[in-house]
Parts: C-alpha cells; sequence; structure tokens
C-alpha cells in the first residue's frame, strides 16, 4: 500500500503578524526611524507598498520506487497575495535614515482601532517583500518638499486613534478602515488633491484586492483637520483655509481655473497647476496675506476623543462649511 501526503500547514498569513521583528502600536507620538533600505533621496516622501495578507498552499508527496520505476519526490508551493499594505517614508537631509508613518491594530489578533504603528519594515524589505518601486510624491503646486514632508510628518501625531481597525477593507462585509487608509489621509493632511493621490504602478507582486483603503481614507477630522469658509480674491480664484484642532492655519488652498493664473492679496501672481489649485504652508500663507478668512473650530473637533477603548467604527465626521462656519456632516442631516 501506498501512501500520499498532502500538507497543508497554513492557508492563510499576514506579514503584519508575521514579519520579522517586533511590532508595536505608536501612541506616543514617537518617531519609527529605520535605514534607508530603499534609497530614497534627501527631502522626500514616498508611498511603499508591500504584501498585507496572503493564501498559500504547500503540497509534498514522498518518493516512490516500483521495482525499476522511481516517481521521484514532489514539493509544490503555491501563493496567493490577497491584500497590500501601504505606508509612507520620509527622508530629510540626511537620508541614511527614514521616518515610517503607517497604522494597525491596537490589539495583536487584529482588532481594536487603527492607530499609528510600528512593524519592521526595513527587515520585510530585505526580503524582498515589495509591490511595486516607491513612489516618491511630488509636493502640491506651491509647496517646498521641505514644507509638504513636514505636513505628513506632523499629521500622524495629531491622530485621535478613533477609528475602528479592519485588517483589510472590503466594502459591506466590515465597518472601518485599514491602514491604506490612514496612509492616504496623510497625504491628504498635508494638501494632496484627492484625485491626485498617486496609482501603484510597476508592480513586482499582484495583489487581489489591490489596496482597497486607499479610496476610503480616514476623515481628516480624526486628524484635528477641519475645512475653513472659502473667501472669492480680487482675482476671481478663491481661497480656503484648512485648520489644526486649535484652530490655526494648516496650509492653504488658492483654486481657480485649471493651468491658469491668480492674484493674492499681496499683489503677487501665482501659476495654478492642471486642476487649478496652488497650497500655500501656513508661513508662506500668511507672507501672502491669506486666508482672507478663518474658521473657528467645530464641536466635533473640540471634542475629540483620544486613543478611546471604543473606536468609531465610521471614523471621525466629514466637514461642511455651513453659513460661514464649519460643522459636522451627521447622520440625519441635510443641506442644500
Amino acid at each position: 500500500m501506498f501512501r500520499f501526503h498532502v500538507r497543508i500547514p497554513k492557508l492563510g498569513g499576514s506579514t503584519l503578524q508575521s514579519g520579522p521583528g517586533p511590532s508595536h502600536s505608536v501612541l506616543d507620538g514617537s518617531d519609527v526611524i529605520v535605514r534607508n533600505r530603499w534609497q530614497l533621496p534627501a527631502h522626500t516622501v514616498a508611498l511603499i507598498g508591500r504584501p498585507a495578507l496572503y493564501f498559500a498552499i504547500d503540497i509534498k508527496t514522498p518518493r516512490l520506487a516500483l521495482g525499476p520505476l522511481v516517481i521521484p519526490a514532489l514539493h509544490k508551493r503555491w501563493e496567493q497575495d490577497f491584500g497590500g499594505h501601504l505606508f509612507v517614508a520620509i527622508a530629510g537631509a540626511d537620508a541614511s535614515h527614514v521616518v515610517i508613518l503607517e497604522g494597525g491594530p491596537t490589539d495583536a489578533d487584529g482588532s481594536g482601532a487603527l492607530v499609528p504603528f510600528a512593524y519592521p519594515e526595513d527587515s520585510i524589505a530585505d526580503e524582498g517583500l515589495i509591490d511595486f518601486p516607491p513612489i516618491v510624491i511630488s509636493p502640491p503646486n506651491g509647496l517646498t518638499q521641505e514644507a509638504f514632508a513636514k505636513l505628513v510628518h506632523s499629521a500622524q501625531r495629531t491622530y485621535d486613534g478613533n477609528q475602528r481597525y479592519v485588517p483589510v477593507e472590503v466594502p459591506f462585509l466590515f465597518v472601518g478602515r485599514d491602514s491604506n487608509s490612514y496612509a492616504t489621509s496623510l497625504l491628504l493632511c498635508a494638501g494632496v488633491s484627492s484625485r491626485g493621490l498617486p496609482e501603484p504602478r510597476e508592480t513586482v507582486r499582484f495583489e487581489w484586492l489591490g489596496y482597497p483603503g486607499m479610496k476610503d481614507p480616514v476623515h481628516l477630522s480624526n486628524f484635528g483637520t477641519y475645512l475653513g469658509a472659502p473667501t472669492k480674491l480680487a482675482s476671481g480664484a478663491v481661497d480656503v483655509a484648512y485648520h489644526n484642532q486649535d484652530g490655526s492655519v494648516r496650509f492653504v488652498i488658492v483654486g481657480g481655473e485649471p493651468g491658469g493664473r491668480a492674484g493674492l492679496p499681496d499683489g503677487t501672481d501665482v501659476a495654478l497647476d492642471e486642476r487649478g489649485r496652488a497650497v500655500f504652508s501656513p508661513e508662506d500663507a500668511a507672507q501672502h496675506k491669506l486666508p482672507l478668512a478663518q474658521t473657528a473650530p467645530p464641536e466635533h473637533i473640540r471634542t475629540r476623543r483620544f486613543f478611546p477603548p471604543d473606536p468609531a467604527a465610521a471614523g471621525g465626521f466629514a466637514t461642511l462649511v455651513v453659513n460661514g462656519k464649519s460643522e459636522p456632516l451627521l447622520p440625519g442631516t441635510a443641506y442644500r
């Protein structure tokens, strides 16, 4: 009698849980600094992707001898990535190391809140687990590299952790957001247009679901960022400030005709990008006498909960401007 042995030791796994080295949440605002394994240039912000969840089937059969007939042992392994993990890396003036910004769960079993996290990304990259070459994110039109990196970096330190975590966000199955939702929001908190978010290309590894949470970012209100009242400039363009929780200006956007120009209150003239935007840091905005109006913090920003034990499933509320005041889009409300 001959026995054929098919061994399936593990149907699924996760580099988020089984990667080399320790993994832990980062709730104290400290930086996660690793060597620049990806050789990013100085003063750059990059989006990096790698596998997050995978399926694997391992099949082994013994060597068989049937008289003069010999059937060699068989070992086949099939592996497929299910969904990818995105994170942001920032290289400063010393490009030998980078700051890693990424999200993960508060609980080791993958439950709880979506919070800043530290995975051993340089060790994982050493193993060749990368989905595509790092995407260097260009600063929004009007921002310097340094100002852009500062805005991205500061966003993680203002995050409140009041958002339920899901390992891979699949619509209609579980309510919550994943690490890709978090990485996307870090860029939006620095003035990147939602229509200008990068699309991973030249993929080395294929992810069945791609990076689903990328299309559903965490609300900016979870970072204490809210939209202020827009005002019309004399040139016909419009300026609007995004604010921090204390009401200070985070950055200012001037909008007008795509590819056009806009005159600013200080008399200078700026070029707008292909989406009709120019973004200014708080310091540059003040020099240009922007914004024309600042908006007081709304109630849902003033009363934010930081790292609560019962994170909100849908996270914070989107912010609207109603009659010159910033307000949350609450369930059951309607506006024209």
